[in-house]
């Protein structure tokens, strides 16, 4: 409890809704889907800035800087 209030968080809400979030979660990854099945990895990551904040490793390398300070990696 903070400030007299009681806060609540469950991660798996959505599982009341499944239905509705996973066709949520399919219209928000499809734009992504396709352009790497249209152009491929590569050129879908250099024409689609979020995409590309989303990939954590590449071609074998840590190439999120969160991750790879975190990890004490180099990018």
């Amino acid at each position: 409890m903070a400030e007299n209030i009681i806060h609540y968080c469950v991660p798996n809400m959505t599982s009341v809704v499944a239905r509705s979030a996973s066709q949520m979660l399919n219209n928000a990854a499809w734009p992504f889907v396709s352009a790497v099945a249209d152009h491929g990895l590569e050129s879908a990551l250099e024409s689609h800035p979020a995409l590309t904040r989303g990939v954590a490793t590449h071609q074998g390398r840590v190439i999120n800087p969160m991750l790879a300070a975190h990890l004490g990696l180099p990018r």
